[in-house]
């Protein structure tokens, strides 16, 4: 579930990577965000059970 934050996280690092600090180093959160879908792929599972524990709480 924290890498899925994460990769929201480096979206907005690319926005501001490319407005504010130049498209010089644009491939740096885009590189940290693939890895982190590689990760919250692998974890897809764990991720799926704890939504459904969290809901099956309300």
């Amino acid at each position: 579930m924290s890498a899925l934050a994460l990769i929201g996280l480096m979206a907005g690092a690319l926005v501001a990577q490319l407005v504010f600090l130049g498209a010089e180093y644009w491939f740096t959160p885009v590189i940290f965000a693939l890895l982190l879908a590689v990760v919250a792929r692998h974890r897809r599972h764990h991720t799926a059970r704890l939504l459904e524990s969290l809901r099956a709480a309300r």
